[in-house]
């Protein structure tokens, strides 16, 4: 079971145990393979209409596989926090690769893309082609870094401003999900429960509002249901149980962690019970 802090045992390292150079890490980072999903469908749909030629081809190659690395590099910084709580394998990665250099790749690839963006349209200048390009790139970084950039007014175009809920959630009546947030799959958020804005929880998170206090379930004695609130900013990892506490603004919670006391303090908590590690980074 992955614990916030684990990354170390990954750094520089494979799963497999093998060493990773940096641009090799880079090219994990980036999820490469992404591009070939995007632009295999694009290809058909171009030679399906007849239009397929090896300069639209080589060309859809290469804005495809910028654009898919763009997203994913954006979602590897915009996702820190979360993946050193939940993927301490992929922070390892992009600590191999250098945060500082993987936000200068990032703002190359998206550079990349832009260009790209202009060669297609000086090759053919069309409205509906514009709306697609731009559409799908602002859908790309809208993706990571919108709930982000919700803060910023003159960013708004980029911003999508709902809260995602993953399949096979369940979220019952009088529980309250702020602006903002992730909710990733098998998820359980029971009455009584309030999470503040900006927040993620991750797959197969359970909250609880019954203590067994009288040896058993309430029994739908909502009298006997314990309420909890979560901050705005909170990140809870995967397969993590919160029973009825407060969580202070800006937490962190590694996967697994089962948390019983009221967390007033900011920082990285885990285990069980879920303790604090460290205080997070400025």
């Amino acid at each position: 079971m992955h614990r916030v802090g684990a990354s170390c045992i990954f750094r520089g390292t494979q799963m497999s145990g093998g060493p990773v150079g940096k641009p090799r890490a880079l090219l994990q980072c980036a999820s490469c393979r992404f591009g070939a999903l995007y632009c295999v469908p694009f290809c058909a749909g171009m030679a399906a209409a007849g239009t397929l030629s090896p300069a639209t081809a080589l060309l859809g190659a290469a804005f495809w596989l910028t654009l898919g690395m763009a997203i994913e590099v954006t979602n590897r910084l915009a996702d820190r926090v979360e993946d050193a709580a939940n993927r301490p394998e992929r922070t390892a990665l992009c600590e191999t690769v250098g945060w500082d250099l993987l936000a200068r790749v990032q703002l190359l690839l998206w550079g990349l893309v832009v260009l790209a963006t202009a060669v297609w349209l000086a090759r053919a200048p069309n409205a509906l082609l514009l709306l697609l390009l731009v559409s799908g790139a602002g859908f790309g970084i809208a993706y990571s870094r919108g709930p982000r950039l919700a803060r910023h007014r003159l960013l708004v175009f980029v911003v999508l401003s709902g809260t995602f809920v993953g399949p096979f959630c369940e979220i019952q009546k009088g529980a309250s999900v702020g602006r903002n947030c992730r909710i990733q799959s098998h998820s359980f958020i029971c009455e009584l429960v309030t999470i503040g804005d900006d927040c993620f929880i991750g797959h197969g998170v359970m909250f609880v509002n019954d203590l067994f206090k009288d040896g058993g379930p309430a029994r739908g004695d909502r009298s006997k249901y314990k309420a909890t609130k979560v901050g705005n900013r909170v990140s809870i990892g995967s397969n993590c149980t919160i029973l009825p506490v407060e969580i202070a603004d800006g937490t962190v919670i590694g996967a697994g962690a089962v948390v019983v006391d009221d967390i007033t303090q900011p920082g990285v908590y885990a285990g069980n019970p879920a303790r604090r590690l460290r205080a997070l980074p400025g």
